[in-house]
């Protein structure tokens, strides 16, 4: 269990005991313990302590629209057939949109610290960390997902690039 969320939680309940006023710590942790789907249970939590409620697996527009009150418990149907059988985790893990896209480069610019941003054709801008040199405006790539939620470019001469969209 990480140590941060021991050390709020002693302080929430010492804080309580201490001071005769104000809700104690059952009070204030009991409607997130009352969310039964672990990530927006979290995200509760995480919000109580200050931190950033988004776990690694959500975007922030998913954290954003959890609701405050617990989900129901009636399963929401398969959208597809494809879907048919597979539980709401296997269904959250399959892939969504494209696994990879092809386009030229049209712009590219290095800067000091040897991080580059290039600009695509199809007007995505993605930051390269690694060295560019051997890149060319016009030159065509494809981008695909990696391991971890990273991306790899490949360009024409089979070079492989980690990059990141900012735009």
């Amino acid at each position: 269990m990480n140590t941060n969320f021991l050390m709020i939680g002693a302080a929430l309940l010492l804080t309580a005991t201490t001071s005769g006023a104000g809700p104690t710590a059952v009070e204030i942790l009991e409607p997130c313990a009352s969310i039964e789907a672990s990530a927006p249970r979290l995200a509760c939590y995480d919000r109580l302590a200050g931190r950033d409620p988004a776990p690694p697996l959500l975007r922030p527009a998913e954290v954003a629209a959890m609701p405050d009150t617990p989900p129901s418990r009636t399963p929401a149907p398969p959208a597809t057939e494809e879907a048919f059988g597979l539980t709401q985790v296997q269904q959250h893990l399959a892939p969504v949109g494209p696994v990879s896209i092809r386009a030229r480069i049209s712009s590219l610019n290095a800067d000091r610290v040897g991080h580059a941003s290039i600009a695509l054709d199809n007007g995505q801008i993605w930051l390269v960390s690694d060295d560019t040199s051997h890149l060319n405006v016009g030159e065509a790539i494809a981008i695909r997902k990696a391991a971890l939620g990273s991306y790899l470019m490949t360009a024409a001469d089979n070079r492989a690039y980690s990059v990141r969209r900012t735009r």
